[in-house]
């Protein structure tokens, strides 16, 4: 790495490096402005110093192995496909909601990928269904707060944040099957081609596929 014309920038990532390291938890790498990885800066080795210009080699440890890529699609029952709710000839205050609203999700990869799914509440016990796959928390998301289901990395989580920025662990909360393939495993990986997707409830929420690749592509 070369940084030019100011040696207090690699110095600032020297300290913010050494604390990732004191902590045990890793930091974020980004490249290109959309892939990231969690990772430790080890080892720094100067090759040269000069008036204008400092190059370092870097020993980069990453956390999970991968560069990660997210893809958010925002649902909502109120404007996704035609047909959710039924659209009565008189001038009701509101349509009559439906039992479930579809949609779909394309994994083009070819490979299954991790999903993260963002739940706006007020609901109870949402849950989505993805393909074959029931995804699904035994919890009350109130107003103004919302349900963070996190697959896309080792640290599997499911987190209810609120209004107010206070997180609540809900990992207990959430139904886990038998696990991978059991058709309602939480953390289950969206499978490669086109999937349908079905909720109850009419809640908003937030499916991000994350794309994951060994480096960062070169172009």
């Amino acid at each position: 790495m070369k940084i030019h014309d100011s040696p207090s920038t690699l110095d600032l990532l020297r300290r913010l490096a050494d604390a990732d390291m004191a902590a045990g938890t890793p930091g974020t790498l980004v490249a290109d402005g959309e892939w990231e990885t969690r990772a430790w800066i080890a080892k720094s080795e100067p090759q040269s110093i000069t008036p204008t210009m400092v190059e370092t080699q870097l020993t980069i440890v990453l956390a999970d192995g991968v560069w990660r890529r997210g893809t958010t699609e925002h649902h909502d029952p109120r404007a996704d496909k035609a047909g959710g709710d039924l659209d009565y000839p008189y001038d009701y205050p509101h349509d009559y909601a439906g039992m479930s609203i579809l949609d779909t999700v394309t994994n083009a990869t070819g490979m299954p990928q991790p999903v993260k799914l963002t739940i706006f509440g007020p609901c109870v016990n949402p849950y989505i269904i993805i393909g074959t796959n029931r995804y699904e928390v035994d919890a009350t998301i109130p107003a103004g707060s919302r349900l963070e289901i996190d697959a896309a990395s080792d640290s599997r989580t499911v987190t209810m944040i609120s209004d107010t920025g206070l997180h609540t662990n809900l990992f207990g909360k959430a139904v886990r099957g038998t696990g991978r393939g059991s058709g309602t495993y939480i953390f289950e990986p969206l499978p490669p081609g086109m999937s349908t997707i079905s909720w109850a409830g009419g809640f908003k929420f937030d499916l991000t596929a994350i794309e994951e690749k060994s480096e960062p592509p070169w172009t």
